[in-house]
C-alpha cells in the first residue's frame, strides 16, 4: 500500500498553503529568512500544530521570533520562526533554497493524498553474482563489536594489523591517513595484497573540521600503488543514471585473510574512525565525530561470501568504468562552535563475545535488504529502537520496497509504546513533517549530532547494523552492506545501553 497523506492532514494544510502564496511579500521582509513553508510547529508537551515555518539564519532567530508572533496575530495562523537546519544553511550560501510557494519537498508531498503518479525511478543496472546466494548462517563464530567514537578506530586498527595475505575492502570514503599508514604498513610487513574497491568521489569536496588532514582519494590510492606495486588491484566502481548501483557504492566492508572480516556504518575518514582514543579526546568529541556501529567477525564462510561479492563488484566495475561524478551522500556542515558536554558517558569500547554458535543474515543491497528487514520489523511485540542518518521520503513518491519498510515501522510505533526514533541533527525539518504527516509520533523521535550509525534493535534479541541509509537508493539500489542477528542477546545487551 503506498504511503500516502491522510485527507484530513491535507484539508488542515490548503489555508496555510493559500496564506503563504498570498501573503508571501510579508514572509519576505523576515530578517535573516532562509525559507517558508508549511509544516508543524512543535510545542513542548503539545502536539504538533500545522503551521507557517519560516527557517531563518540562526543569527537572526530572536528578531524573527517576534516577527512570528506579530505575523500569528495579523493572519490567525500559527507561525513559528526555526533555526535553519545546517542544510538549509549551506543551500541558502550557494544559492541553491527555493523560497517561491510551493518550493518545498514538504508542500510538494501534500498533494500526496492518493496513489502518487511518479516516484523516483530506481537508477542502476546491477545483476546478482551468478551463483552466490546470501543465506543465513548458524555456525561457531568469534565476534568483536564496538561503536565509535569511542571505540572504532581500535578495533579497526587491531584488524588491520592482524593481516597476514590479503585485504579485500569496498569502501564508500577513503581519506584518513593513519587508516591509510595502519594498512599500508600492515601489507608492506606481511607481503601480502590489496583489492579495493571505491565509490568514485570527486576532487572538490571540501575538507574542513576533523578532516582538514585527510587526504583526497586519488592521492590516497596513488601513495599504495607506490607502495604496494603489483600487489594492488583496485577500481572506481559504476555509479549514478547510467551505472551499476543507484547513486552510490555506500558499503564499509573489509576481509582479511579471507576468514575474518570487518563490517561497519564508518567510513575510512577521521570523522568516521577518529585516531583519539578516550579518555584523551579533543574538545566537543561526540559532536565533532560520528556515531558508527562496528562489528568483526571470524568465519571463513561469511569472509568469504563478502569477499567474492566485492571481487564481482571489481570485475563489473573495469568492464563498466565509474559514470559521472556523483555527489556525497550527505551535506557536511561547516566547522561551528561546540557545545558543552557534561563529562561522557563511554559505552562503545570493543567487546569481545564468547566464541558459540550464532546465527547471522548477510545482507546487501541491492540484492535483499528489504526482504531481509521487514521481518525484523514485523517481529517487534515489546520495544523497538531506530537508529539512522535519516528517513529520507521523497516528495512525489518513493520506491515500493522503501515504501514498505516505511510502513512496518510506522505500524509498529502504533502498535507499541517502546518504538523510538534516532535521527542526525542535519536530516531536513521537512522529512520530519513528512512523517508526522503519515502519523508518526514526533514525541518518539530524536536528533543526534553526528549520528551516522544504521542500526535498529528489537525486543532485546535481533539486530541489524550496517551501512543503509533509510532513502529509496539506501534500501533499494545503492550497494550497501548490513548483518543480521537474529536471535543474539549478548548482541542486542551491547548495543541497548548505546
Amino acid at each position: 500500500m503506498p504511503l500516502i497523506v491522510p485527507a484530513a492532514v491535507a484539508v488542515a494544510f490548503a489555508p496555510i498553503r493559500k496564506l503563504i502564496r498570498d501573503e508571501f511579500a510579508r514572509f519576505s521582509q523576515v530578517p535573516g529568512l532562509i525559507h517558508v513553508r508549511p509544516g508543524y510547529a512543535y510545542p513542548p508537551g503539545s502536539k504538533p500544530t500545522p503551521a507557517i515555518v519560516i527557517a531563518v539564519d540562526p543569527a537572526n532567530l530572536a528578531d524573527a521570533e517576534k516577527a512570528a508572533a506579530d505575523l500569528t496575530k495579523r493572519l490567525s495562523v500559527v507561525v513559528d520562526a526555526v533555526a535553519a537546519t545546517p542544510v538549509e544553511q549551506l543551500a541558502a550560501a550557494a544559492g541553491a533554497v527555493a523560497f517561491a510557494p510551493g518550493g518545498s519537498d514538504f508542500d510538494r508531498f501534500l498533494d500526496r493524498v492518493d496513489v502518487p503518479s511518479f516516484g523516483p525511478p530506481r537508477i542502476g543496472s546491477y545483476k546478482p553474482p551468478p551463483g552466490l546466494k546470501l543465506d543465513e548462517v548458524a555456525d561457531e563464530m568469534d565476534v568483536t563489536l564496538s561503536a565509535s567514537p569511542e571505540g572504532g578506530w581500535p578495533l579497526l586498527r587491531q584488524f588491520l594489523s592482524e593481516t597476514s595475505t590479503k585485504m579485500t575492502v569496498a569502501m564508500y570514503q577513503f581519506t584518513a591517513p593513519h587508516i591509510f599508514e595502519a594498512l599500508s604498513n600492515s601489507l608492506s610487513r606481511s607481503g601480502g595484497s590489496l583489492q579495493l574497491a571505491l565509490h568514485p568521489i570527486p576532487e572538490s569536496i571540501q575538507k574542513g573540521g576533523v578532516k582538514k588532514d585527510d587526504v583526497y582519494e586519488p592521492e590516497l590510492v596513488g601513495a599504495l600503488q607506490q607502495k604496494l606495486a603489483d600487489r594492488f588491484d583496485w577500481a572506481w566502481t559504476s555509479v549514478g543514471k547510467n551505472g551499476v548501483f543507484g547513486s552510490a557504492y555506500h558499503i564499509k566492508v573489509a576481509v582479511a585473510d579471507g576468514n575474518r572480516f570487518w563490517l561497519s556504518s564508518g567510513n575510512w575518514q577521521s570523522s568516521n574512525q577518529p585516531a583519539a582514543t578516550p579518555p584523551n579526546v579533543p574538545a566537543g568529541y561526540q559532536r565533532n565525530y560520528n556515531r558508527d556501529y562496528h562489528a568483526v567477525i571470524r568465519h571463513a564462510g561469511l569472509a568469504g561470501l563478502f569477499e567474492k561479492f566485492i571481487q564481482y563488484d571489481l570485475r563489473v566495475a573495469r568492464l563498466e568504468g565509474p559514470h559521472g561524478t556523483p555527489k556525497p551522500d550527505l551535506l557536511v556542515p561547516l566547522p561551528e562552535e561546540p557545545p558543552s558536554f557534561a563529562p561522557p558517558e563511554y559505552h562503545g569500547a570493543p567487546k569481545v563475545l564468547p566464541r558459540k554458535a550464532r546465527r547471522v543474515q548477510p545482507v546487501l543491497t541491492p540484492d535483499n535488504y528489504v526482504e531481509s528487514v521487514l521481518p525484523v520489523i514485523a517481529a517487534a511485540r515489546k520495544r523497538l529502537y531506530f537508529q539512522n542518518q535519516y528517513i529520507n521520503l521523497n516528495a512525489s513518491g518513493d520506491l515500493p520496497g522503501f515504501e514498505k519498510l516505511v510502513a512496518a515501522l510506522l505500524d509498529r510505533q502504533r502498535e507499541l509504546e517502546e518504538v523510538y526514533i534516532i535521527c542526525r541533527d542535519m536530516m531536513a525539518s521537512d522529512k520530519l513533517d513528512m512523517l508526522v504527516a503519515l502519523g508518526f509520533d514526533a514525541g518518539r523521535i530524536r536528533f543526534q549530532p553526528a549520528c551516522h550509525c544504521k542500526a535498529i534493535l528489537v525486543d532485546g534479541r535481533q539486530v541489524v547494523l550496517g551501512s543503509h541509509n533509510w532513502s529509496n537508493e539506501g534500501t533499494v539500489s545503492n550497494r550497501d552492506a548490513s548483518l543480521i542477528f537474529p536471535d543474539d542477546e549478548e548482541v542486542a545487551a551491547y548495543f541497548e545501553p548505546i
